[in-house]
């Protein structure tokens, strides 16, 4: 049986980047016993993240399997993938688009990310 994947993000807040740098931070939760390759990317770059525990979210969800996940990402990696303020993060399972996270930017986070990348 294929994995069917959940996923919260906690942070950003209201899903609003406001800084250059910023967290995402979540959890999927999924019904297999073996944890399903789970990966996020931009369309143009994967993003690695690193797993935590989330044991708030286990108790709340017990007939699930539960993983926590955190990374930080430079906007000014990602901005190609920036269209209309929006930069959207594609969660894969298994290889196959689970979901997309679409997130906006803050008036004047890209400019101050693009000044970084080039005034830093």
């Amino acid at each position: 049986m294929a994995a069917s994947v959940r996923m919260f993000i906690d942070e950003p807040s209201n899903n609003v980047v406001r800084h250059p740098v910023f967290k995402v931070r979540g959890w999927f939760a999924y019904n297999s016993e073996a944890l399903p390759k789970i990966t996020l990317h931009t369309t143009y770059k994967q993003i690695s993240m690193d797993s935590v525990p989330r044991p708030d979210v286990s108790a709340a969800i017990a007939d699930r399997h539960v993983t926590g996940f955190s990374t930080d990402i430079l906007l000014g990696e990602h901005l190609a993938a920036v269209k209309d303020c929006c930069l959207r993060l594609y969660v894969c399972c298994d290889g196959n688009v689970a979901g997309c996270l679409t997130l906006r930017l803050d008036p004047g986070v890209a400019a101050t990310s693009l000044e970084q990348l080039f005034f830093s």
